[in-house]
């Protein structure tokens, strides 16, 4: 049994648990993460998180520094910061990601934003 992490409203917790959600979003999609192992310890709200959100395309996690989210709503924050700083998903494996996105820039855009990613 996942620990309900403390940034998930109940509904987003249980749609993690059943694996039921997946969610486009301009054109990536956002999947429940489920390689945590044993989780890590959040000494913000002294527990583990065992739970998340990924940002993937075609598969793959293209987010500059793999980064991931702990609730939705800081998932597609990735993505938006992720097209605001040149990043577009590609049309299949090969064109994933293009790369004339800015890693510097969209990193800046993360650390101002309002949701803060993992």
């Amino acid at each position: 049994m996942v620990t309900k992490s403390p940034y998930m409203s109940d509904s987003e917790h249980d749609s993690w648990v059943s694996n039921n959600l997946t969610v486009s979003y301009c054109g990536f999609t956002i999947k429940p993460k489920r390689d945590f192992g044993t989780g890590f310890w959040d000494s913000k709200h002294r527990c583990m998180i065992q739970a998340g959100w990924v940002v993937t395309a075609h598969g793959c996690n293209p987010v500059p520094g793999g980064l991931w989210a702990h609730n939705l709503e800081g998932a597609s924050n990735l993505i938006d910061c992720m097209i605001a700083s040149g990043y577009r998903a590609g049309e299949d494996f090969k064109s994933m990601v293009k790369l004339e996105g800015d890693p510097d820039m969209f990193h800046a855009l993360v650390r101002i934003s309002k949701y803060k990613a993992a």
